[in-house]
């Protein structure tokens, strides 16, 4: 009797198109979140390196009488209120190997740990970012 009813249930068909519906959506959702983490990630990074190259900017022109609170509120203005973790800006005398006339160059960088609930391998990323603008006097 038992194999009677073990033999029918592996011949039926009834459950099989929600069972590979279960199995598809799983991976399907898994993928989609992925992707909108990634999205996030990305967008994130290029809002921060927006915002280190405009206070670049700022400070090499002398237009900036804070650049850090500069940055900090170009970031904010990108949704990212809070979200930066460091700012650091120096004069190097180049900047990724490159130099000028002045020999100055403003760079700004700046640091922020990623705000997504990402899973352990993922966890506690962090973004950093440059930008260099030339000191024209």
């Amino acid at each position: 009797m038992i194999a009677r009813g073990l033999r029918r249930c592996l011949h039926g068909r009834k459950g099989a198109a929600a069972f590979e519906f279960a199995i598809v959506a799983s991976v399907f959702i898994a993928l989609i979140l992925g992707m909108i983490e990634l999205g996030l990630l990305w967008w994130t990074r290029n809002a921060l390196q927006l915002a280190a190259e405009l206070t670049a900017r700022c400070d090499a022109l002398g237009s900036c009488a804070d650049p850090s609170g500069f940055a900090a509120a170009q970031a904010g203005q990108w949704g990212l209120t809070g979200a930066v973790s460091h700012i650091s800006i120096t004069i190097p005398g180049q900047c990724h190997g490159i130099t000028t006339a002045s020999g100055k160059f403003v760079m700004v960088q700046m640091e922020s740990g990623y705000w997504a609930d990402l899973p352990p391998p993922f966890s506690g990323m962090t973004l950093q970012v440059s930008a260099c603008y030339p000191v024209v006097s």
